[in-house]
């Protein structure tokens, strides 16, 4: 989804760019599960890149991201601070 993502320790914020219109907001605790993954090309893995994000319904979403490292980083430390650090999966 082309946009900006924001974090705020409650939630992760998804502000489309102008030709999409509506906001998308996950709390934090209706998360299952977030991962750092990369875009493939011809089946190779290729940029580290984009954040997976799966809610506790079953909803998955995918950001493409710039600098994973610290998305994922700054992602860590919410969740360490909400008690969840196991909703993060790392490689």
């Amino acid at each position: 989804m082309p946009g900006k993502l924001f974090i705020t320790e409650t939630y992760l914020i998804h502000k489309p760019n102008d030709y999409f219109t509506e906001d998308l907001t996950i709390p934090f605790h209706d998360i299952a599960r977030i991962e750092g993954a990369m875009t493939k090309v011809l089946g190779r893995n290729m940029l580290s890149n984009l954040l997976d994000v799966e809610t506790k319904s079953g909803k998955k979403y995918q950001f493409i991201i710039n600098k994973q490292k610290k998305w994922l980083a700054a992602i860590e430390k919410v969740l360490a601070t909400r008690g969840e650090i196991d909703k993060l999966v790392k490689k």
